[in-house]
């Protein structure tokens, strides 16, 4: 990072090449994986930051149960780790809301399962889709069906 803001003092970037080539020339080799660009995860950190994409997706998730019918489905498709990981831990949490402490034989904070996971792991594309499109690659569904949901 260091090095790219040096080199932005000195003249500003004109084009996303320029910036993908710095990242390319800055990170080490033994470092890159082939036939990988090195600077996707920049350009890739960069939207999430810009578009507040991390943010948008916990206000998505938090309005989410009041968007729903009764056995009305949710399904996401998240591209990274962090997204995948929200998505995973707020569907796991409107499954098993119960917050009483583990020592307890029994629930008596009252919390009820707004529905549940339908996928226990994420679905992937096959090896034909990621063949036919590059993009879906890193892809995951998630989807959860709320079957308790009271208006």
């Amino acid at each position: 990072v260091s090095t790219i803001l040096a080199e932005r003092e000195k003249k500003l970037f004109e084009t996303t090449k320029e910036l993908a080539d710095m990242v390319s020339d800055v990170i080490p080799r033994r470092f890159q994986k082939p036939g990988f660009n090195p600077a996707t995860l920049t350009f890739q950190a960069l939207r999430i930051a810009v578009n507040d994409e991390l943010n948008e997706l916990g206000a998505l998730l938090k309005e989410a149960p009041s968007l729903f019918k009764q056995d009305g489905r949710l399904a996401i498709i998240s591209f990274h780790s962090l997204e995948d990981r929200m998505v995973k831990h707020q569907f796991r949490k409107w499954e098993n809301p119960c917050v009483c402490p583990t020592n307890l034989p029994y629930c008596v904070c009252g919390e009820k399962p707004l529905g549940r996971v339908l996928t226990r792991r994420p679905v992937n594309a096959s090896a034909k889709e990621a063949a036919e499109n590059p993009r879906s690659r890193s892809a995951h569904l998630r989807v959860f069906s709320f079957s308790e949901i009271t208006s």
